[in-house]
């Protein structure tokens, strides 16, 4: 939507280790992601179509790792669940 932007803190937090090696391994690639991001940010706070356009396509597909990534945790969970009471899983 354009011209309206939360203005909040971006919190990024690695739950991995794996995202944490690649967070590490290629932090110019991270820098310059957030960097374009601000790009686009102030570019959509001053009404700029193109700059919503991509926004929202971002947006779009956030939404949907967001959702193929609670659905493959609902299978582990509940592949979990069916493991034999001998095994014992910890959420670390």
């Amino acid at each position: 939507m354009p011209g309206t932007t939360l203005f909040s803190d971006i919190r990024i937090t690695l739950h991995t280790r794996v995202a944490a090696r690649l967070w590490q391994a290629h932090p110019t690639g991270m820098l310059l992601c957030l960097a374009l991001l601000r790009r686009l940010l102030r570019a959509e706070e001053a009404d700029d179509p193109w700059a919503a356009h991509w926004l929202k396509q971002l947006r779009i597909r956030l939404n949907l790792i967001a959702h193929l990534l609670k659905q493959k945790n609902r299978r582990l969970d509940h592949a979990f669940a069916s493991l034999p009471g001998a095994i014992h899983t910890t959420q670390v």
